[in-house]
């Protein structure tokens, strides 16, 4: 026998307030299996109805996450191009070291070793930056140690400055984007309760509403007010329409005057 089967996730949630809804506003006065205090959560034109805060949290939780993951791409970009500015940083001064433009004993206001001519690790966030601080300073050290020496190009230490500039700034906007996304989705958690219970009231109200109808026939009225039914594995489907198993208004037809002996 198929079984009800409550929203569990914000996007069910949304779904079972948004059906209940529609069928309450597109249904006449006298048909509706709904009270007036349900519609009041449910009305979409009050700004501060459950069902329109609730909306309103989900959306502004999404569009937070969006903003976070855009960030956090920006972020890893900008490492991305830091890590590649060291890494030519470190190469072309190795080349300089083996054209004899710079002695090999400089490597070491690098932090490297005099005889090191592979690259550090800048596998890791936490790797680049290191690296990216042992260049700047060390190229800022080795010059004034000799006023005479060939400054590094393509790239300069300025331009590994610059980007370890970016990354600071891309991930102080991850991190802020990261906790406006941590806000919405806690409001969204704090409403979760309440709407939970808004809908299992609602959806209570239906089916005793409904109990008086056969199985097939109570589920098939209560889909219509955005009740979600299951089926087991091996279970069969509802028939989608009755064949004179409900009257009027979802009513059990009334027994025949005359029944046939």
């Amino acid at each position: 026998m198929p079984y009800r089967h409550l929203p569990n996730t914000d996007s069910q949630r949304l779904t079972a307030l948004d059906a209940a809804y529609q069928k309450w506003i597109g249904t006449a006065a006298g048909e509706r299996l709904l009270t007036d205090g349900h519609f009041d959560a449910l009305d979409l034109t009050k700004p501060a109805s459950l069902h329109s805060t609730f909306r309103r949290d989900v959306g502004e939780s999404s569009a937070a996450l969006a903003q976070q993951a855009a960030q956090t791409t920006t972020s890893d970009t900008t490492h991305s191009a830091l890590a590649q500015v060291v890494s030519h940083f470190i190469q072309v001064f190795n080349f300089g070291v083996a054209r004899t433009i710079f002695p090999r004993t400089d490597r070491a206001f690098y932090g490297l070793e005099i005889n090191q001519s592979d690259l550090p690790p800048l596998s890791s966030q936490a790797d680049i930056q290191f690296w990216a601080g042992k260049v700047i300073d060390g190229e800022t050290a080795r010059l004034a140690a000799d006023p005479g020496a060939t400054p590094m190009a393509m790239p300069t230490a300025a331009e590994v400055a610059a980007a370890r500039t970016a990354t600071t700034i891309a991930k102080q906007t991850q991190t802020a984007a990261k906790d406006a996304y941590d806000k919405e989705q806690g409001d969204v958690s704090a409403a979760r309760p309440a709407i939970d219970l808004l809908i299992a009231d609602i959806w209570d109200t239906i089916e005793f509403k409904l109990r008086t109808l056969d199985g097939p026939s109570r589920r098939r009225r209560a889909r219509e007010w955005g009740v979600v039914y299951l089926t087991r594995p091996g279970e069969p489907e509802d028939p989608e329409t009755e064949n004179g198993n409900e009257g009027a208004n979802g009513n059990p037809p009334p027994a025949s005057p005359n029944p046939t002996p």
